[in-house]
């Protein structure tokens, strides 16, 4: 497993969009969702509605056996 860290400079969801394009999965701090202009819950739906992606959002200080919610589609780009 490898990655890369991005600094986003415009739209968050739009640049995450972006770069997900070449990756497998997208696993993104919940600050960089709060940094669009609708904030975090309106710009994680519109995350997923923009990319076929898996996405992850992590958030800080969670507990280390906490609850995970996975949602997959089942499509070829998932």
């Amino acid at each position: 497993l490898t990655g890369r860290p991005v600094e986003l400079a415009g739209d968050p969801v739009e640049e995450l969009a972006r770069e997900g394009e070449e990756c497998d999965l997208l696993v993104v701090g919940r600050e960089a969702l709060f940094a669009a202009a609708e904030g975090p819950e309106s710009a994680f739906r519109r995350l997923l509605g923009v990319t076929p992606r898996p996405v992850v959002v992590a958030v800080p200080n969670a507990p280390p056996a906490g609850p995970v919610l996975i949602a997959y589609d089942g499509s070829v780009q998932a």
